[in-house]
């Protein structure tokens, strides 16, 4: 029977394994990605909707925007998003009976409300890399003006009034979460927004000579917006 290592030569093959595993430790190099725990996430954003007003300019003009937004994370880089905002802005009161370049005889107040689905997919998955987490997002939704008809419109015919009216909308963009802390959340954001102006039908009468009117026109607003949110 072969004799047992000595308690001494125990004790030094240990220490000489401890120092060459402390090196290995030591040189370590901490993972840039961090798993998102949190499924849910709610905040507030604000700011600037660049909208195209259509071609004879009566449609909403550009002005700061505000909303709210409640995400869900869904499995692997899949999430929802409900998205409010609101627009206060202006558009300009255009009588198309008069020549060119003479055709706004006012401007009236007007306040977009667009209520959106989205689906977000975020490129890194569920983490982050160095507290940043890029994504790609896709909507659909509705707007609406919620300050209908004004005072300014009364100076046309009825035929010439544009009404913004209840619009289907449809958005893609993509931005990137930045990841304050444990639980709070910036977000940078940027959208294209498609919505249709409808055509009043006096721009459409023939001795107008506005040339091929259609009854509808499809114009996109850019958007621009950060956020704060808390996760949870």
């Amino acid at each position: 029977m072969p004799p047992l290592p000595s308690l001494r030569f125990v004790c030094h093959a240990m220490a000489a394994a401890a120092l060459v595993v402390a090196p290995l430790q030591a040189q370590t190099i901490p993972s840039p990605y961090r798993f998102i725990e949190e499924r849910q996430e709610g905040g507030a954003f604000v700011g600037y909707f660049d909208a195209d007003p259509g071609r004879f300019g009566f449609g909403p003009k550009s002005a700061l925007q505000a909303g709210i937004r409640y995400g869900l994370e869904l499995a692997g880089p899949l999430g929802l998003e409900g998205v409010a905002s609101v627009v206060p802005t202006e558009r300009d009161v255009v009588n198309p009976g008069r020549d060119e370049g003479d055709r706004v005889v006012d401007i009236a107040e007007s306040t977009l409300l667009f209520v959106e689905a989205r689906l977000r997919f975020a490129l890194t998955g569920r983490r982050t890399w160095r507290r940043l987490q890029p994504f790609a997002v896709a909507g659909i939704g509705l707007g609406m003006d919620v300050q209908g008809s004004q005072r300014e419109d009364q100076l046309l015919l009825d035929a010439d009034r544009f009404d913004f009216g209840t619009k289907f909308v449809g958005s893609f963009g993509g931005g990137t979460r930045v990841i304050l802390g444990r639980k709070f959340t910036l977000r940078l954001d940027a959208s294209l927004l498609l919505y249709q102006l409808g055509t009043p039908s006096g721009f459409s009468e023939p001795e107008r000579n506005l040339g091929n009117v259609p009854e509808n026109e499809w114009v996109a607003a850019r958007g621009f917006t950060v956020g704060l949110a808390y996760r949870f």
